[in-house]
């Protein structure tokens, strides 16, 4: 059961494509917020990551539904090569959080254990690697849903 704040479109049998266009902007809103916030102190990120995980899968959920599962939004949107573009934004967004998920906990499990220094600073190093390559995959999905709600919107 979605919970009430997820983004729901309307049926895709009534939207219009500035309808749908609308509806991803408002939501991808949250995302910009997001990536605006994390901007200068890219570890705020490590407190709400599972929310931004939940964020960036909802939206790209609505667009692979309701643009590309959509006979008439699909059409267009393909014909200017944006679906494998997008697939492989999403894919990365999610194996990437994936993964820096399972090392910021494991991080956080080792912080209480006297670790010796080399071994504290290779997870912090392995922790900066992983935030970086998620938010790179975060500003990768927002680009893509940017560029179909652009497409969407011509």
């Amino acid at each position: 059961m979605d919970d009430p704040g997820s983004p729901t479109p309307p049926e895709s049998q009534s939207i219009t494509p500035d309808g749908l266009a609308e509806f991803l902007a408002q939501h991808l809103a949250s995302l910009a917020d997001v990536l605006m916030s994390v901007d200068d102190n890219p570890r705020l990120i490590d407190a709400s990551l599972e929310d931004v995980h939940e964020i960036a899968a909802r939206l790209a959920k609505v667009v692979k539904r309701q643009v590309f599962g959509h006979p008439d939004f699909a059409a267009e949107v393909l014909h200017w090569d944006i679906g494998g573009m997008f697939e492989h934004a999403r894919t990365n967004e999610s194996d990437n959080y994936e993964v820096y998920a399972d090392d910021l906990e494991r991080h956080q499990r080792r912080q209480g254990k006297d670790l010796a220094v080399a071994d504290s600073d290779a997870d912090k190093f392995a922790i900066v690697k992983r935030r970086r390559a998620y938010l790179e995959t975060l500003f990768d999905l927002n680009r893509e849903i940017s560029g179909i709600i652009d497409i969407l919107r011509a």
